[in-house]
């Protein structure tokens, strides 16, 4: 026989599923191991007495069974014992994913289902476990997870310049045009027109040259880390997916807002929201606009859901990301139709 051959000639064979080496003896047909004479082992078991040979049928659970645990979900586990044909019988009908049902109606889903053969007893006795996990209680705990993200958009972007117009950035790319210096100097001069102020946050002009300058440093985009939120929860059937790709709130959200255990201090509603320091630690780049302090300086994108079949849990998962107050155009990402912009001081400035 080659080294590379298999030889597949049964009684050469180690048993497979359910059969024993008991030296080819009566159902096992394997001619491994050794044959038990037939008077060689009698047992009693519930009050039977059989001999080696024989083949006494019975169905008894164990005192210690069922099992019930919960935790993350309900899980059960029953034992019983069972001679060698109803065994196999029953772990061949109660296979993975099969739906029970108590005397009380609640649903349990099959796991598995092991057959073990008790020592001593040439395979006769038998102890099946099945262990299942209960479809009318509780679901497995949400998962929640916060990560920075960065987004390093553009730098007329920055919260820095949102006083500035449309209009007012086409101006300041017009004017940082190197290969025409004519054109650049009209469009600076037109910078010199636009209304200024003494509050930075309203200094049209002096974002204006500011954002200029810069440009003439050579920065063309900024850092800036937002925040990229998880929220994941369990069902027992798929759920319907949502598409995601407006501006949502994922705290004020009605319907489906994450529960406060998550991101509120006292975990009740009644403490801080966890973002609540992100504008006072860091105005320059999360400003309050509008002046909405709930806000704190953040407004979040929602991404599409996405859904895993997890064994026997459809996990759901809720995604948003957040950026600076208006990082998000308001007309690109409005949850409703919003009018089209035809000017350039319409819509949002940010």
């Amino acid at each position: 026989m080659s080294n590379n051959s298999i030889d597949l000639t049964p009684n050469q064979l180690l048993p497979s599923m359910w059969d024993r080496a008991q030296g080819g003896r009566g159902e096992y047909n394997n001619a491994l191991g050794t044959a038990t004479p037939d008077d060689a082992v009698i047992f009693n078991y519930l009050g039977i007495a059989a001999k080696a040979n024989a083949s006494v049928p019975f169905f008894e659970e164990a005192s210690d069974s069922p099992t019930v645990e919960f935790g993350e979900q309900c899980t059960i586990m029953h034992k019983y014992y069972v001679d060698k044909v109803q065994g196999v019988l029953l772990q061949t009908n109660f296979q993975r994913g099969k739906i029970m049902e108590d005397s009380n109606g609640n649903l349990t889903r099959v796991l598995s289902t092991t057959l073990v053969p008790v020592a001593k007893t040439n395979g006769k006795i038998n102890i099946l476990t099945v262990t299942s996990e209960a479809k009318s209680f509780a679901n497995p705990p949400d998962e929640f997870d916060i990560e920075n993200v960065e987004l390093n958009p553009p730098l007329e972007k920055h919260p820095r310049y949102s006083a500035l117009t449309y209009y007012d950035r086409y101006v300041i790319r017009n004017s940082d045009l190197s290969d025409n210096q004519d054109v650049s100097q009209q469009y600076t001069n037109i910078i010199s027109t636009m209304s200024s102020s003494v509050f930075p946050a309203f200094d049209e002009q002096g974002q204006a040259k500011e954002l200029l300058f810069k440009k003439h440093k050579g920065i063309e985009s900024f850092y800036l880390s937002g925040y990229k939120i998880t929220w994941s929860q369990y069902f027992w059937a798929p759920q319907i997916i949502n598409p995601g790709g407006y501006i949502e709130d994922p705290f004020l959200q009605t319907g489906g807002s994450i529960p406060a255990y998550f991101w509120d201090t006292n975990q009740d509603g009644t403490g801080d929201n966890i973002f609540s320091a992100t504008n006072t630690k860091n105005k320059n780049m999360y400003p309050l606009i509008p002046d909405n302090i709930s806000n704190f300086g953040l407004s979040w994108l929602r991404q599409t859901d996405t859904q895993h079949l997890n064994r026997t849990w459809w996990k759901l998962t809720r995604t948003w990301i957040g950026g600076p107050m208006g990082h998000w155009d308001n007309e690109l990402y409005n949850p409703a139709f919003a009018p089209l912009q035809t000017q350039d001081y319409q819509g949002a400035i940010i």
